[in-house]
């Protein structure tokens, strides 16, 4: 599957849900915390190369993902093949990795809510470095959703959560404190 995504940093979400809850076929999942494990061999081959193996519990539920290097060079979208799983047992496939001589890379936690409006998921992301809004859809929804929150390109984030969390941390995981 083909994901097209954009980050947009935001305030607080008040406003946001509130011009979400205006479309009667939106489907919402509620808050959910969530614990990604990012993995990688000691020499980082997979993020050198543009690769991104995940390891996430949220709700219960535990997925693995794996995504492939951008193939589209569009610097407004992140643009990216994604291929995901459910795992039935998250210490068992932790061990797999491990054997496979995959070490935990990154962590990062954030609480999500979701809505999905036809093909679109919009998300909105409380993490340890601000909140921020993931738009899921194809190019053209993602700038009409943008617009209904008066956002545009200018607002736009293509980076990952490990890059926005490095700009302002030279180590360490994007974790809340306790």
């Amino acid at each position: 599957m083909t994901e097209i995504e954009v980050k947009i940093r935001i305030d607080d979400f008040e406003d946001i849900e509130d011009k979400l809850k205006k479309f009667i076929n939106a489907h919402i999942f509620d808050w959910e915390f969530e614990d990604n494990l990012i993995f990688d061999f000691p020499d980082l081959r997979l993020k050198k190369e543009g690769r991104l193996l995940r390891l996430r519990n949220s709700g219960g539920k535990n997925i693995l993902t794996f995504k492939t290097p951008s193939k589209d060079k569009d610097e407004k979208f992140k643009i990216r093949e994604e291929f995901e799983t459910i795992v039935s047992d998250f210490n068992k496939m932790m061990k797999i990795m491990e054997l496979l001589g995959l070490k935990i890379f990154f962590r990062y936690q954030k609480y999500r809510k979701t809505y999905i409006i036809d093909d679109n998921h919009i998300s909105l992301d409380k993490t340890p470095i601000g909140n921020f809004i993931e738009i899921e859809g194809d190019k053209k929804s993602i700038m009409k959703i943008a617009n209904l929150f008066k956002k545009s390109e200018k607002d736009f984030i293509t980076e990952s959560y490990y890059t926005l969390f490095r700009e302002k941390y030279d180590k360490g995981d994007m974790v809340f404190e306790k």
